[in-house]
């Protein structure tokens, strides 16, 4: 199947979009980094593919960049906190020092992992006793956001017309205690048993983290993403609603003060928590995931938000791979683009992202269907 080059200021059409306008075009944004460092690391590029960049291969297919490495700052730890990283094999172990005690997460690379791109999973986590709360609160009294608007401009520079780079700060303090700290399940179980100490620990990081807020508000970023991997399952609604809505809240009014645009990273089902997250005052929902991979659904993301959060996804990595047929991937976009018709608040995009499997002949037909509908309004042309 033939490829197209593609000259076209994908940086306003997503500006468009975002504003709730009818774009001259639909932008697709897919994130293909992780397909495409498996796929090079490995040999196995489309021939006609081999020798191009990763911009110049979404640039073929028709794509806008997918634009999610801008930083507008660097975290560095203060003494008397000290860290330090050691590596042997596949295994990477982080310790924190600390006055209060010694922190350590230990995180594993699966086989083929890391050439794939992919991160290492915690095979320890830091905190796992009520002690080592104290020496969390000591690390995170101790971090330093230091603003790096240079590196932005640069980045912003080098994508040009092709993108909008997002500026991502990953998951809110109380997720990211969770998440990478104590785990699910013991975060959790002391939430529940001992919930002042938690709590306590997530005010402390809550106090430090409005200091990268000021940083982010007055950089020169337009797009923000912060708050991650909601699932109904594991962030449930009274959790959402109690300690996720009021931190988000705030977030989103200091960040539309600065004139920010901000979205969260919508890879996990959120059905149940739609009407939760438009509270946030959220004004895009990043690789949004749909049936068949997760329960939710376009249509039912459409009714609740309507013409506030636009939709970036709707496309589950699962229908690229090899095994899916073709007719059954055309079959879904068809479906997409009828839900979000005539267009306005939608990008095409991945959930999560193209996986090293994905199938190159997939990539070609999903860009294809999407330069193919991409005037607005959306005319299926015959399609179901």
């Amino acid at each position: 199947m033939p490829v197209e080059a593609c000259d076209i200021d994908w940086r306003s059409q997503i500006l468009a979009v975002l504003a709730g306008q009818a774009p001259d075009r639909i932008p697709a944004v897919c994130r293909l980094d992780k397909w495409y460092s498996a796929r090079q690391s490995r040999g196995e590029l489309p021939p006609q593919m081999a020798s191009l960049s990763l911009d110049r291969i979404e640039k073929k297919l028709g794509l806008a960049r997918s634009a999610r490495a801008a930083r507008v700052f660097t975290v560095r730890h203060r003494a008397p906190v000290e860290y330090s990283e050691v590596r042997s094999g596949e295994q990477i172990e982080r310790t924190w020092r600390t006055p209060k005690g010694l922190l350590r997460r230990v995180l594993k690379y699966g086989p083929g992992d890391e050439a794939a791109g992919l991160l290492p999973a915690t095979v320890e986590y830091p905190v796992q006793c009520r002690e080592d709360y104290a020496a969390y609160i000591e690390i995170v009294r101790h971090t330093e956001f230091i603003a790096d608007y240079e590196s932005f401009s640069r980045y912003d520079q080098a994508i040009g017309s092709d993108g909008l780079p997002m500026v991502i700060l990953g998951a809110i303090p109380f997720h990211d205690l969770l998440q990478n700290w104590t785990g699910y399940e013991q975060g959790y179980l002391d939430l529940h048993d001992q919930p002042a100490l938690f709590l306590e620990a997530v005010d402390q990081a809550n106090r430090v983290w409005r200091r990268m807020w000021e940083i982010v508000a007055e950089s020169p970023a337009k797009l923000v993403m912060h708050g991650v991997n909601f699932d109904r399952g594991m962030t449930p609604l009274p959790v959402f609603r109690e300690h996720f809505l009021p931190y988000l809240s705030a977030f989103t009014a200091e960040m539309h003060r600065g004139s920010k645009l901000v979205a969260c990273h919508a890879d996990g089902n959120t059905r149940g928590l739609f009407e939760l997250i438009a509270e946030t005052g959220y004004d895009l929902a990043d690789c949004f995931a749909c049936e068949p991979l997760v329960p939710a659904t376009v249509a039912e993301a459409r009714k609740a938000w309507k013409d506030q959060i636009t939709i970036w996804g709707g496309l589950p990595s699962i229908l690229l791979e090899p095994n899916v047929s073709q007719e059954r991937l055309a079959d879904h976009l068809a479906r997409l683009y009828s839900d979000v018709a005539p267009g306005k608040r939608f990008m095409l995009g991945i959930s999560d992202q193209a996986m090293p499997t994905s199938s190159w002949s997939h990539l070609e037909l999903m860009a294809r269907f999407a330069r193919e509908h991409s005037r607005y309004p959306i005319d299926l042309n015959g399609h179901p």
